[in-house]
């Protein structure tokens, strides 16, 4: 040892004993306090050394072994900055090019590359690390005196280039670039450092494999996949095998490489010499004694794929035994380590992935279940650093999962989920030609593709699928052995597309690329089959189009060849009979002899499986076949047997189940047929749930289905259960509406028993009123993120739904709450109904399929003090008039130019936005024409619908309104002081719905006579609004006597409706003469979200503008204001105002409903009292912006006369509304002269409400 001054040498040496000792000491007992001894004597070694002293040199590599021994036992990142400060020490020290300094930074590389690889994975370590390295070497070669120089055959140097080589390869692997001169530069170290590796030395088999697993690397991230990549990788890894023998403790990675690469050859090309051969070399590294965890794993993961290639499931079991194996071992070394650390998470992954396998293949539902938990897990130790296309895989992985699941529980938030994780996924990925890449495409593809048929039947969800199907396929060469699956799944999702668009060019496109599919798989792949299912349903479709017998007979025998070929207990058998059933069915219906013998056929292919009570696809296909072929009474039996099963299935698609529920009530008689139509209603609601947006629920609801509950209330008013044709009427109604004030029911009773509970239902039922009326519809042109967007709120949604249904149920189990929300029963109801006046239900219900069992009229109506209804069969009004009572009057409004608001003098009446009406010359016909029907219309609901329920509630004239009506408010007193007039609510079904009732009488007679003689008409969309009603309290004191008034005469794009302002003025004067505190938003102040914060701060509303019907999005239906806004449906079913007392909608069409809709009432009325109006004035069609004005004034003057007690001013009085509109109309029709010709000024007024 060198002397130097003020150097304490025997202090130095006697701490370097020490350091020795304990080190020593440490290695052989693992005493952390040993360790820990060394390193504190090692560390006042160096502070008494000085750092030029050769010596210092040796204590300071012996010190970083110590320090790394401890970091690799406890994890602390400050122990690899404490090796960098040493050496960084050094540096600064001895200068930048000294032998000294080479290890310097030979060790920085290195300490930077332990930090990427364990500890974070930040790609600037990597960076840091190659440059430490490259100066390393460079200092190595260009010293700074010849005494400094290294040996080039130094471990030293090889060490340097294999690290620099691992660092590159790293940077290439998770680098978001991907630099190709990475992975080049990678395989140039790695050569380096074997040549400067001797054939002696003990790392240098690592070396070989390890410039192996670099080619490997190439091989696999390269577009063109060069088959010499990969011969080079197995080159130099039978190299380092040949260099291992038996007891090498390298040998069994050696030889996990050498399967690694084999399979890597193995899925490029399909030949399965390859993957006998990686899975030979796998399990000859599995039976040595040193084999690790990440061995065992690889052969789980070959047998896996074995079972993928044969379909065997006993490959997969004993893929699941290598791959638990694994798994435990982490496990127990994990254990070891202090308790704790993270799991690998390929191998978790991979369990996923076999246990999601072996569920396909098997069916049993623990197995998805532990699919799921370890993606799960695996997804949980992901590591930050993670490459892309590794965390899409993963993601792709939970997606797959999450679709089986869906198909097992019908959960649309199981769907959602899943179309969410391969959405990322696929966001995730660069598209980089690869077999990854488009095994992730693919897979997204197909998620799309069961969202489109499960769920969203939306034009941009199919179009994507197939878009994806094809990038998918872009991703491989033309002789990769996945194409045969990619272009199945693109010939499936363009059969979709044709199914749904019905372009020839994607039917053939789907028989084109089935027939790719089919044509490049082995006969013996058990996929095979599948690909000639999909060419044979293709083949269908098209048929179907253009009635090609040879395409239907091809299909056929395609089929009948599947079904043979496939075992009686794979899974996939049952559905490939159904498929050929199909095929037969279709042939039988299509052919002009009609012989049984196709339908012999398709009942033996579906009776070998049995009843299948779980299956209700394959019994209603069979019930419809034995029904076909009614050889027998014994087929009819069948067939009812076969529905009936079919529709009390607990599993499978909803709307097959609903449909096999309404062939079974139209098979039975009473009693059954009530159990099947019960059956059918609590499809409904399945159906149309809160997971989907109210705009999608009323895609749901079409028109067949709107029926079912007319037919049930009709089947239950035909055998005498009135009480169980109103509860049906209820429940399958407004469905829509029912929901929504289900989310806003009050909770103050839950409250009072657990305050917890309640405001977790308060919570998810106020993120669902305000998810429901959002629109979050995809569009064609929306890029990946705005379409992720969509998805998380449709996953949201989902998830929301399915926690409100979990809450629901745990109210339900407490005491006194069992009827939480149900929907409610007959006796409950008539509780809520008014104590005065006639509440009249009338259920018109027309012979449509598939239930056209009943085909009547009927009235049920409730009188107060009475327990027992009044029940009407209205024998001589069937439905089917009513329906065309509805047709020839909508007909008559359209011709008339009766659809918007606007001015009578505008000479582009037609087709113009307008308020008024025209003078009754639609299309050139003569005022007479127009008038002759109104009459006959209006007649017809009088003799043969109003008059009837008249006569039997021996109902007296109230007020006759002709000839001589009441003139002006001298008449107030006098309708005051007589006895209260007689009150009724309508409560419409069918096409009634959209009839005036209110109106109906002779007209033009000497002896006219009308509805409104004998009573003041409310229309009621249920019989639930009253419950509404009742349970929204009081208005509040502060807002009770007030009224905002909108007009909005200018809407840009329509005509200019003067009236609007004049009515503003004129309501206004009438509300503060009665004491009513007003406020009026005008052309400037208008806005849609100004509208809507104003409505929050009064009682009252009018509305004078334009308004609007859309037939195609019902939701979108508005009040148009003058910045170009438009007060849409939607926007004011998010309003939830509590309580509040009157709405006057004095604008279009603003109680007209989608006809498709007629029993959800999807009008903008019908939203005010969804939002907290008790009561509104609404119109059926176009008004009069002439008489308008002097109509609202009228209606306001007695409103407010009415609500005037001693002189002294009340608050605004709703329920006198109907008694007010009532009165204003009979002015109207007196100040018109109650001519014919008038009828259509006043009949579009309606009320709703109490």
């Amino acid at each position: 040892m060198n002397s130097h001054q003020g150097f304490d040498t025997a202090a130095y040496l006697a701490l370097q004993d020490k350091g020795d000792r304990n080190l020593y000491l440490f290695k052989n007992s693992e005493d952390s306090n040993r360790l820990e001894d060394a390193i504190t004597a090692y560390w006042e070694a160096l502070r008494l050394i000085p750092s030029v002293d050769p010596d210092a040199h040796a204590l300071r590599i012996i010190l970083t072994e110590a320090i790394f021994y401890r970091q690799e036992r406890t994890k602390d990142l400050g122990d690899l900055d404490a090796i960098a400060d040493i050496w960084d020490g050094a540096i600064a020290a001895r200068g930048g090019c000294s032998r000294v300094a080479a290890k310097a930074y030979e060790i920085l590389g290195w300490t930077f590359l332990v930090r990427f690889e364990k500890y974070g994975m930040v790609l600037t370590n990597l960076d840091t690390s190659i440059a430490y390295l490259q100066r390393a070497i460079s200092t190595a070669y260009m010293p700074r005196r010849p005494s400094d120089r290294m040996e080039h055959g130094s471990v030293d140097l090889a060490l340097c280039y294999s690290n620099l080589s691992t660092a590159l390869h790293l940077r290439f692997s998770h680098g978001e670039a991907r630099d190709s001169n990475d992975i080049e530069n990678a395989i140039i170290h790695a050569s380096k450092a074997i040549c400067h590796t001797p054939e002696a030395h003990d790392r240098r088999e690592r070396r070989l494999a390890e410039l192996g697993k670099l080619y490997c690397a190439r091989f696999m991230m390269s577009n063109d996949h060069r088959r010499e990549d990969i011969n080079t990788a197995l080159f130099w890894q039978t190299k380092a095998l040949e260099k291992c023998n038996q007891k090498n403790p390298y040998r069994p990675e050696c030889l996990h490489n050498l399967s690694f690469s084999y399979n890597q050859l193995f899925l490029h090309t399909g030949e399965d010499a390859f993957l006998e051969a990686a899975i030979r070399h796998s399990v000859e590294a599995a039976g040595l004694h040193t084999a690790a965890p990440h061995i065992f794993a690889g052969l789980g993961k070959l047998y896996c794929t074995l079972s993928n290639a044969r379909g065997t499931i006993e490959d997969l079991d004993r893929g699941i035994t290598f791959l638990e194996r694994s798994s435990q071992m982490v496990e127990l070394a994990l254990a070891a380590k202090s308790g704790g650390g993270v799991p690998d998470w390929e191998t978790v992954q991979s369990m996923g992935l076999a246990y999601h396998r072996r569920f396909k293949l098997g069916g049993h539902y623990d197995d998805l279940e532990k699919s799921i938990k370890n993606i799960e897990a695996a997804q949980a130790s992901l590591p930050e650093h993670l490459d892309s296309v590794d965390r899409a895989n993963l993601l792709s992985t939970m997606g797959n999962a999450l679709i089986s699941k869906f198909h097992l529980s019908g959960e649309k938030y199981d769907l959602e989920k899943a179309v969410l994780s391969h959405r990322e996924a696929a966001r995730m990925i660069s598209l980089a030609s690869s077999s990854q890449t488009a095994g992730i495409l693919h897979d997204f593809s197909r998620a799309l593709l069961t969202q489109f048929e499960w769920g969203r039947r939306e034009e941009p969800v199919i179009t994507e699928a197939v878009a994806y199907a094809r990038l998918a396929i872009a991703q491989l060469d033309p002789t990769h052995h996945l194409l045969p699956i990619l272009n199945a799944t693109l010939a499936e999702a363009l059969a979709a597309r044709y199914d749904s668009e019905g372009s020839p060019v994607d039917i053939d496109g789907s028989i084109k690329a089935s027939n790719t599919a089919v044509e490049r798989t082995s006969p013996s792949d058990p996929r095979y089959h599948s690909f000639r299912n999909i060419l044979a349903t293709s083949l269908l479709h098209r048929f179907t189009r253009f009635n090609k017998e040879c395409d239907l007979n091809r299909a056929i025998v395609i089929l009948r060849g599947v079904v043979q070929g496939t075992p009686m207990d794979n899974a996939n058998r049952l559905s490939f009979a159904s498929h050929l059933a199909s095929a037969l069915q279709t042939r039988f219906e299509s052919s002009s002899s009609k012989t049984t013998v196709d339908l012999d056929e398709c009942i033996t292919a579906l009776e070998e499986f049995g009843d299948l009570p779980n299956e209700p696809n394959v019994m209603s296909r069979l019930g419809y076949v034995y029904l076909l072929r009614s050889r027998d009474d014994d087929d009819r039996r069948n067939g009812h047997k076969c529905y009936r099963l079919a529709a009390l299935a607990s599993s499978g698609s909803a709307s097959i189940r609903f449909r096999a529920a309404g062939a079974w009530a139209n098979l039975s008689s009473s009693p059954e047929n009530l159990e099947a139509f019960e059956r059918a209603i609590d499809l409904i609601a399945q159906m149309v749930g809160l997971e989907h947006p109210i705009e999608r629920r009323h895609d749901i609801l079409g028109v067949d289905l709107l029926e079912v509950p007319l037919s049930a209330a009709a089947a239950a008013f035909s055998s005498g259960n009135v009480g169980k044709a109103i509860e049906w009427l209820e429940q399958g109604r407004g469905l829509v509406w029912s929901q929504l004030r289900a989310l806003r029911s009050p909770l103050k009773n839950l409250e009072d028993v657990d305050l917890q509970l309640a405001d977790e239902v308060r919570r998810i039922s106020n993120e669902l009123d305000r998810m429901g009326t959002k629109e979050w519809r995809a569009g064609t042109d929306d890029t990946m993120e705005e379409r992720i967007i969509v998805q998380r709120e449709g996953a949201r949604q989902a998830e929301l739904a399915k926690d409100w249904d979990r809450l629901v149920r745990t109210v339900r189990c407490m005491p006194g709450f069992e009827d939480f929300l149900e929907p409610p029963r007959f006796q409950r109801l008539r509780k809520t109904l008014p104590q005065s006046g006639y509440v009249v239900v009338i259920n018109a219900s027309r012979r449509t399929m598939p239930l056209d069992s009943f085909d009547r009229c009927d009235a049920a109506i409730f009188v107060p003090g009475n327990e027992e209804l009044i029940h009407i069969h209205l024998e001589a009004f069937p439905p089917e008039k009513a329906k065309k009572l509805q047709d020839e009057l909508h007909s008559l409004l359209r011709e008339s130019g009766l659809i918007h608001r606007g001015n009578s003098g505008d000479p582009t009446w037609f087709g113009a936005v307008t308020r008024a009406l025209k003078p009754l010359t639609g299309k050139g016909r003569p005022v007479s024409l127009h008038s002759t029907r109104v009459c006959r219309i209006l007649a017809d609901l009088w003799n043969y619908l109003a008059k009837p329920i008249v006569e039997v509630l021996d109902l007296k004239v109230i007020s006759p309104t002709h000839p001589h009506p009441p003139r002006g408010l001298a008449d107030i007193i006098t309708w005051k002081r007589s006895d209260s007039p007689t009150r009724i609510w309508w409560c419409l079904t069918g096409a009634l719905s959209t009839l005036p009732i209110h109106a109906a009488g002779i007209y033009g007679d000497s002896y006219p006579v009308s509805m409104m003689d004998y009573a003041v008409s409310s229309y009621i969309p249920s019989l639930s609004s009253f419950a509404l009603f009742a349970s929204q309290g009081q208005v509040e004191s502060k807002n009770q006597n007030s009224l905002l008034v909108l007009s909005q005469p200018n809407s840009p794009g329509r005509n200019p409706i003067p009236g609007a302002t004049r009515e503003a003025k004129l309501v206004r004067q009438a509300a503060s003469d009665g004491g009513v505190l007003t406020s009026e938003i005008q052309s400037a102040d208008s806005s849609t979200e100004g509208v809507r914060r104003a409505m929050t701060h009064f009682n009252c509303v009018h509305f004078a503008c334009h308004a609007s019907q859309d037939p195609t999005a019902p939701l979108k239906s508005g009040f148009h204001l003058e910045n170009g806004d438009t007060l849409t449906l939607s926007s004011i079913m998010g309003l939830n105002l509590g309580s509040r007392d009157l709405a006057f909608l004095s604008a279009c069409q603003t109680s007209t409903g989608d006809e498709k809709l007629s029993e959800e009432s999807v009008h903008l009325a019908a939203g005010m009292l969804a939002c907290g109006y008790r009561t509104v004035v609404a119109t059926m069609w176009s008004i009069h912006d002439e008489t308008a004005p002097e109509l609202a004034e009228s209606f306001y003057k007695y409103l407010l006369e009415g609500s005037r007690k001693g002189g002294v001013h009340s608050r605004v009085d709703g329920s006198r509304s109907a008694m007010a509109l009532h009165f204003a109309i009979t002015n109207l029709r007196r100040s018109t002269g109650d001519s014919v010709s008038s009828l259509l000024d006043w009949v579009p007024y309606v009320h709703f409400g109490t």
